[in-house]
This record gives C-alpha cells, sequence and structure tokens, in this order.
C-alpha cells in the first residue's frame, strides 16, 4: 500500500443478514444493519485543497482584475474628453459599482430602468449604490478602446482589449482534473454584426453570438 494511503473505519448500511439481495432490495429499512467497515482513502487530498470557496467578488476579481479596470477607467475618460471636451472624472470604485448594477439588473429584471430608483419598485441594492443620474453619465461613457487608435478590420475592436485580458487571466487559472463544459447563444437579432452572428435551430435563442 503507498504510504499516502491510511485505512480508515467508515458505517456502512447492510441489509438483514439473511438477506439475499442488496440493500436497495431490502422490503424493511427497519431490519438494515449499520456496521463498520474498514477502506483505504488517499490522505494527501483534502477537501480544502480540491475546493477553495470564495466570494463572488474574489472570482469576479480573478478574470477583472485591477489592472483591467484601471484601464476601462483610463479610457470612460478619455471618451468623455474626446466626445464634451472634459473629463467625467469616473474613479474605479465607480467602475466596479457600475458593472455590478448591470450584472443585478440582468438577474432582477424590471420592465425599465428608472424602475429601481423609483419611489414604488424601488431596488436598495442598486439604488443605495448609485444615484441614478451618476449611472447613466458613466453607461454613457463606457469605454474599453481608445477611438482614434483601434484597429478597424477587427470587427470586436471596441473590446477587443477586455476579452484578451479575460482570455489571459484564464490561462493563469490551475488546470483542474475534472470538469465540464458547455456553450450557450447570447441573443442578437441587429445588423452590425456579419458574420459573427451565428444561427442555430437547435439552440434557444437561435440566433446570435
Amino acid at each position: 500500500m503507498p504510504k499516502a494511503w491510511r485505512s480508515k473505519k467508515i458505517l456502512a448500511l447492510l441489509p438483514p443478514p439473511d438477506s439475499e439481495g442488496s440493500e436497495l432490495e431490502s422490503e424493511d429499512d427497519d431490519e438494515r444493519r449499520i456496521v463498520a467497515r474498514t477502506v483505504e482513502v488517499d490522505t494527501r487530498v483534502t477537501f480544502a485543497e480540491q475546493f477553495e470557496v470564495k466570494t463572488p467578488q474574489q472570482y469576479f476579481k480573478k478574470f477583472f482584475s485591477d489592472e483591467l479596470l484601471d484601464y476601462i477607467v483610463d479610457m470612460t475618460n478619455l471618451y468623455s474628453v474626446q466626445d464634451q471636451g472634459k473629463s467625467i472624472n469616473v474613479t474605479k470604485k465607480e467602475i466596479e459599482i457600475v458593472l455590478g448594477i448591470v450584472i443585478i439588473m440582468g438577474i432582477v429584471k424590471m420592465p425599465a430602468i428608472e424602475d429601481y430608483w423609483s419611489n414604488d419598485l424601488r431596488f436598495e441594492p442598486i439604488a443605495s449604490a448609485m444615484g441614478i443620474k451618476r449611472y447613466r453619465t458613466i453607461k454613457r461613457f463606457l469605454h474599453f478602446c481608445d477611438n482614434t487608435n483601434v484597429d478597424k478590420n477587427d470587427g470586436y475592436h471596441k473590446v477587443s482589449a477586455v476579452m484578451e485580458h479575460v482570455h489571459q487571466q484564464c490561462l493563469k487559472l490551475e488546470e483542474e482534473r475534472s470538469f465540464a463544459i458547455d456553450e450557450m447563444i447570447i441573443p442578437y437579432k441587429g445588423k452590425k454584426a456579419g458574420n459573427r452572428k451565428q444561427y442555430n435551430p437547435k439552440k434557444t435563442p437561435q440566433m446570435g453570438f
């Protein structure tokens, strides 16, 4: 037996002594016996080592790092200067709040943006985090690139920097032994996506990215 393996006693639920079938076939659950059984376990691996549970914000920061948030701050302030001649002076904290609001709005949906701040339907996690006027201002100028220095041949040039950063952050993640992969279509019916928009009749929705 390898040194890392150790004997360990566990409790097992067994059928009555005279039962010919398995415990699942036993007709009388009260006659089942709880007995001790010895099994071999690998002591090198613990639950804590395999499954370190982090907060939602910690998981988010694995992909949207402070470096990326600082970049978004710079590009947003730059675009506001290019568009209106003065900066809106957005901060990293405000960008984090706006991103959080957008995520929450995707979960808690209301008929109109104003409803989250309205007297009748006020949603406190959003309304107390940022005023609607400031939220709209930041959303208006939110930018992920310098419009004066982009590759027009890149259909994703507006968000390429963010996509590349998230990609690099994904490559830094430790490869796990077991994982599942699934895919989904992000709905889009616009006409500016070109051949990037796909149609799959077996998916719901059928049209999108």
